[in-house]
């Protein structure tokens, strides 16, 4: 069980190598469009980095299949061409006991997936969002700068100053979260008082000037006290209208009678979608052993086993991504679906699989 233990070991750590750098690289190139929470929004860094840690199930479901399948692509090309396949080979292997340690590894790695897909992702995805509704409307964070405009969510506030006691002087709000007019308010002074549940600004000696879209007219109020709830438009709600990729699994099972054929069209796509994805890392694995292993090393076409795998695995997936776009639109599709996939695991296991070989049960003595 030497080799078992050597090639399974090899392309583990092949596959968090590689998992990783993906997951480094696009979480980096998604960097930049998240920075406008913490420039705009004044999100702490924690929630940033809490907000990218949401994003990696979503991530790992993609990222997972592709990367065991570069893996066992390279362990196992490097393998053929330092001729170590020919010495198992000679050792009484046949192809498929030879793949079978990555198989194996695949497997385990397909019901982590399932745990992902089923109960991780969905959890990220629902704390994603809600952390994004926070982010948008985090009026907490507000520093009233003198002489500074702050802006978040449509609402611009301007400060002339402000003493140690945390008190304004030369107070302007410009609110335009509302679509049926803004608001415009100055005054002399204010006082920032915080509870619970919003955040008040109460001014003295001012004017709120408001513009009425649909009239196009303006009225103006003066006032010696005037108190300005921040978070008035926060859209909070108990009840949350979750979308497919934010629920559980069991909780897409249950389809409620009022829901329209979008929405239920959507949910069984997602179904299958969660069931026959993972099956994805079993399936490149399959394809990446049977391009490597079925043919023999020519150092003049060195690459050509490489070339038809990668093709391979991009038909399959290609073909994957086009049953959910056809289940989303018919029941009808959903065989076929799975189908396809027992079909390609059958020709795979079919072109590894070596009657000739005997004594296959030495490697066990």
């Amino acid at each position: 069980m030497l080799y078992f233990n050597y090639l399974q070991r090899k392309t583990l750590n092949q596959f968090l190598s590689i998992a990783t750098i993906l997951i480094s690289l696009i979480w980096f190139s998604r960097a930049i469009s998240f920075m406008k929470y913490v420039t705009e929004n004044g999100i702490a860094m924690g929630d940033f980095f809490y907000l990218f840690i949401l994003i990696l199930p979503w991530l790992l479901m993609f990222i997972i299949p592709v990367s065991l399948f570069i893996a066992v692509l390279l362990i196992y090309y490097n393998l053929l061409k330092n001729n170590e396949i020919s010495i198992l080979k000679n050792a009484g292997l046949s192809k498929l006991m030879i793949a079978r340690p990555v198989i194996i590894l695949s497997v385990i790695i397909t019901f982590i997936s399932y745990f992902l897909t089923f109960y991780i992702m969905p959890y990220a995805n629902k704390e994603l969002r809600l952390m994004k509704v926070d982010f948008v409307n985090n009026y907490a964070t507000m520093a009233f700068n003198p002489n500074s405009f702050e802006t978040i969510n449509n609402l611009t506030i301007y400060v002339k100053d402000k003493d140690e006691n945390n008190k304004l002087y030369g107070v302007m709000i410009n609110d335009k979260r509302s679509k049926l007019n803004s608001i415009t308010i100055t005054a002399q002074t204010g006082d920032i008082i915080t509870k619970s549940d919003a955040i008040y600004l109460i001014m003295k000696n001012g004017t709120v000037q408001r513009y009425n879209y649909q009239k196009k007219n303006s009225e103006i109020l003066y006032f010696q006290r005037y108190v300005f709830n921040l978070t008035h438009n926060r859209n909070v709600s108990s009840v949350v209208n979750w979308k497919p990729k934010e629920k559980y699994f069991h909780e897409l099972l249950y389809n409620n009678e009022s829901m329209d054929k979008k929405n239920i069209s959507k949910i069984r796509s997602e179904i299958h979608e969660r069931i026959s994805y993972p099956l994805l890392s079993i399936i490149l694995t399959l394809i990446a052993c049977t391009c490597v292993l079925c043919k023999e090393y020519n150092r003049r076409n060195d690459t050509r086993n490489i070339i038809l795998a990668i093709l391979l695995a991009i038909f399959f997936m290609l073909a994957i991504i086009m049953f959910y776009e056809l289940i989303e639109r018919s029941a009808i599709f959903i065989p076929f679906l799975y189908i396809f996939k027992i079909i390609c695991i059958l020709i795979c296991i079919k072109f590894l699989h070596d009657s000739n070989i005997k004594n296959n049960e030495a490697i066990y003595k």
